[in-house]
């Protein structure tokens, strides 16, 4: 949505009375915000991948962006943080790092953020003129719609397509994998179970606010393209829980355990409370 559209918008709210939805952070995004801080200041001390969790000698490494660097149209934060990564098991992702970008950047959520905007306009515009049929394959069924304000005032058009939510999992639990990596100085194991809920409405968050308010506060990278919150139970064995942020619009809540976990502690629960 260009600045022409949110203009019409917003002066038609503002004659009746209301606050325009375009430009506004949503509240499920802020119910639980804090100070973002800029996150992963401390070098990494180990070469493992991950991915596999092995070293160098199972392949040659790089190092990867766990948050995929395209989100960013313009020079990314010089905060920003890579995790070592195997070649073969890093560009099994890529695909999915573009689409993870094409979909976010076209978001109607997060179209009024400075840089999905610029990459609507620039990278995903020339994917669109230029090479078509990858725009087609990346965005299923993607189509032109006209929008309307709710008296009827036509602001343009807008896109429309359907999302392949088990692409875009695989990049938030990828992601998950870099926030475990770079706060715990090691891979996640591999058995662990990760699992990522989209947060549309605050009252989903209901069952987890006790874990939500042992979190750190907000962390990034010195904007709020990407923001998360974590915390970790590291007594006995891994586990993670944590919100991530996308253009200060979507929100996410994942969790990352081992198998199991969830029977074990419902035992510890009711053996104590027989104590």
């Amino acid at each position: 949505m260009d600045r022409k559209r949110r203009q019409a918008l917003r002066d038609e709210n503002r004659v009746a009375g209301k606050k325009s939805r375009v430009g506004l952070r949503p509240k499920i995004a802020s119910d639980y915000e804090e100070e973002v801080l800029r996150l992963f200041a401390e070098p990494l001390p180990t070469t493992l991948c991950v991915f596999c969790g092995k070293d160098e000698s199972f392949g040659k490494m790089t190092k990867e962006h766990f948050v995929p660097k395209g989100l960013w149209d313009s020079v990314r934060p010089n905060k920003t943080r890579t995790v070592p990564a195997h070649f073969k098991c890093n560009n099994s992702y890529s695909d999915d790092n573009d689409y993870f970008r094409d979909v976010f950047a076209l978001d109607s959520e997060a179209s009024n953020h400075p840089e999905a905007e610029k990459l609507a306009k620039g990278t995903l515009n020339r994917k669109r003129r230029n090479r078509p049929r990858a725009f087609a394959k990346s965005l299923k069924n993607a189509r032109f719609i006209p929008e309307f304000t709710e008296s009827g005032i036509f602001v343009g058009n807008g896109v429309r397509f359907e999302v392949d939510w088990d692409r875009i999992k695989r990049v938030l639990r990828n992601i998950m994998r870099g926030i475990f990596y770079t706060t715990q100085k090691r891979p996640m194991a591999q058995n662990m179970e990760l699992e990522v809920c989209h947060i549309d409405r605050v009252s989903q968050l209901e069952p987890v606010e006790h874990l939500i308010a042992k979190m750190v506060p907000w962390q990034g990278f010195g904007d709020d393209v990407f923001a998360c919150r974590y915390v970790f139970n590291n007594t006995r064995e891994d586990y993670m829980v944590c919100l991530m942020r996308f253009y200060g619009a979507r929100l996410f809540f994942g969790s990352a355990m081992q198998p199991g976990w969830q029977e074990r502690a419902r035992t510890q629960e009711l053996a104590s409370k027989e104590n």
